[in-house]
Parts: C-alpha cells; sequence; structure tokens
C-alpha cells in the first residue's frame, strides 16, 4: 500500500499578498490531492498486476494439463453442384449429372443357366432388378471390360459376381407428361464400372423377369456426411407452350443393393407468359448420404420435344457437408 498525506486540508489566516513569495492553503492542500490520487493509482495498478499474475499462472497449467490430449472439432459448410445449358438446342435433357437408362416396357427378359444376356451399353455401373423367377437366391456374374473411374484404366475380360437373395421392387410411375418417374427398392448395383458390350450369366438362378440398366450418379467426389438440402432452376422461355419436368434422385446403396427414390421434383406448366424469366426451387430436403457410396442423379425433361421454348437453362443443387477434424495437444 503507498503512503498517503493525512493532515486535515489547510486553511490560511494570514493575509495573501504576492504568491510567489508566499506558500498558501490552496497550495498544500493541491499537493495532498496529487500525492493520494497518485496513492489510489498505485494501490489499483499493483492489484490488477496480482490478477494478471494470477490469471497467466492459470492459463499456464491449463496448457500443462493439455499435454497430450486430443479433441475434435466439427464444421459443416456448403456445396454446391452446378450445371447449366446456354440454348435448348437438345430438347430432352434426360438424366443430368448421372444417368439411369433402363426400359420399363420390356416383358419376359429371362436368365438361367442356359440363357445368358449380352447387352450393350456406355460407361457406368450396372443395375439389375430381378422381378419374378422360380429360383431368385443365388449369383449372376458380369463379364466384360471394367473402367477404374479414378484412372481410367480398362480391364478386358473382367468378371463381378453379384448375390440375389431376394426380388426386387419396381414401383416406377409415368407422369402426366409421359415421363418416367423411377422408384426401385432392393434392386442389385455392381461394385465395378463397366464399358461396352457386357454378358450376364448364371449358374443357379432361374428368372423369368430381369432389367439390367445403366447408373451413374453423383457422389460428391466420394465425400462423407453430405445431406442434400435444395434443388433450384432457373430459366426463360420463348412460347407459351412450354413445359418442364425437373427430378432428383436419390441412390442409396447398401452392399450389393440399391434403392432408387425420388427426392424433389421441379415443373414448369404450359400457359406461362413467354419472354420471362423463372425460377423454381425445393429446399429443407435433408436427405443424407454417403458419398462413398450413396449419390444423386437428375433427369431433366423439356418440352415440347420437337421444339426449344427453353434458353439459358441452369439448375443447381445444394448440400452440407460436415466434417470432424481431430487435434493433438503436444
Amino acid at each position: 500500500m503507498a503512503d498517503k498525506i493525512t493532515y486535515s486540508d489547510k486553511v490560511g489566516v494570514a493575509p495573501k499578498e504576492t504568491h510567489i513569495n508566499q506558500v498558501w492553503d490552496e497550495d498544500m492542500n493541491d499537493v495532498k490531492l496529487v500525492v493520494n490520487n497518485n496513492s489510489d493509482l498505485l494501490e489499483t495498478v499493483e492489484t490488477e498486476t496480482d490478477i494478471n499474475t494470477l490469471d497467466l499462472v492459470d492459463v499456464k497449467s491449463d496448457i500443462v494439463n493439455l499435454q497430450g490430449r486430443t479433441a475434435t472439432v466439427t464444421t459443416s459448410h456448403p456445396v454446391l453442384i452446378p450445371f447449366d445449358f446456354p440454348v435448348n438446342n437438345k430438347t430432352d435433357l434426360n438424366s443430368i449429372h448421372g444417368a439411369l437408362l433402363i426400359n420399363n416396357s420390356e416383358d419376359g427378359i429371362i436368365l438361367n443357366s442356359s440363357t445368358p444376356i449380352v447387352g450393350n451399353g456406355g460407361i457406368s455401373k450396372v443395375m439389375a432388378v430381378v422381378l419374378a423367377g422360380t429360383d431368385f437366391v443365388g449369383s449372376f456374374t458380369i463379364t466384360g471390360t471394367s473402367v477404374d473411374r479414378n484412372t481410367g484404366v480398362e480391364t478386358i475380360g473382367d468378371t463381378e459376381v453379384i448375390s440375389v437373395d431376394m426380388l426386387s421392387t419396381n414401383s416406377s410411375t409415368i407422369d402426366a407428361n409421359g415421363n418416367n418417374v423411377y422408384s426401385y427398392t432392393d434392386a442389385y448395383l455392381s461394385a465395378k464400372w463397366w464399358k461396352g458390350t457386357l454378358t450376364f450369366s448364371t449358374t443357379d438362378l432361374d428368372l423369368t423377369e430381369i432389367r439390367f440398366a445403366q447408373l451413374a450418379f453423383e457422389q460428391f467426389n466420394d465425400s462423407l456426411n453430405i445431406t442434400v438440402d435444395s434443388l433450384d432452376a432457373t430459366y426463360t422461355i420463348s412460347n407459351t407452350g412450354a413445359v418442364m419436368d425437373c427430378y432428383l434422385y436419390l441412390v442409396r446403396v447398401t452392399g450389393s443393393k440399391v434403392n432408387i427414390s425420388m427426392i424433389a421434383d421441379l415443373h414448369h406448366e404450359s400457359g406461362l407468359f413467354a419472354d420471362n424469366s423463372y425460377r423454381r426451387r425445393k429446399g429443407n430436403l435433408a436427405e443424407t448420404l454417403n458419398g462413398n457410396t450413396d449419390g444423386v442423379f437428375i433427369d431433366l425433361f423439356l418440352n415440347p420435344i420437337t421444339q426449344t421454348y427453353f434458353s439459358s437453362f441452369s439448375s443447381k443443387i445444394w448440400a452440407t457437408q460436415t466434417e470432424t477434424s481431430n487435434i493433438n495437444f503436444i
């Protein structure tokens, strides 16, 4: 504690004449005030110094206690998948950002030990929908050229065996404009990507209805912990007869099984004002997926099929990726 001046304030009794030659009561009182004020300030500084010293000791102690420990930090950030078409010079922009090419009109496609199936395709995974049979527990083999989707390396004469243990369910429908709207449960999906001519064979299945399809889908660069949030489209039409149907599908894979479901749709009906811009959006989808196995694809149909009524068509998918990082305290 700093010393203070404790005498009572002075009150002069002698006449105040020439100040430079005298010490007045006000002078002594000013000296007392300044000294005591400085004493108070010094006490405050000493107190804060003690507190800060204690804080530094506590911080140092906390740092020492953290040494050798680990922690995790979880962050979420948006992911955008854009795609656009400056001019609608392709009237049916089917299967954007992926593809499901299957013919739902074919019936009686047989696969058994004496009847293999040979088909041609592009480059994609292969989906099989097992719809009917007298023996649907067993496996079928895909033979052909596989493609490593990361390196592009092709393996000629490669094979993949896919086990079958139950029938698939096809709940697909056709919308009011004649477009397929897909829905499959417990279909079967290859782990490999296949190219060109493929042969499907079996030694123990007897299927009277099986359909094969090309299936490619966006996997967010194989990222984990993805939540699909919204789908939207912005475009301009030049004719009141313009019609648009857009479907966003979720591909959910578990082992060799795959489910395909429509999770959002956008539509433009005929009769709306031409030479105007439109925006369509579906949000709050909250569909989670694992990009190592799951993904999405979009089917977009612009009609009439013989006209180019749409221009400046752009669309995008918004998603959120959640990541967890480990922190080590050294």
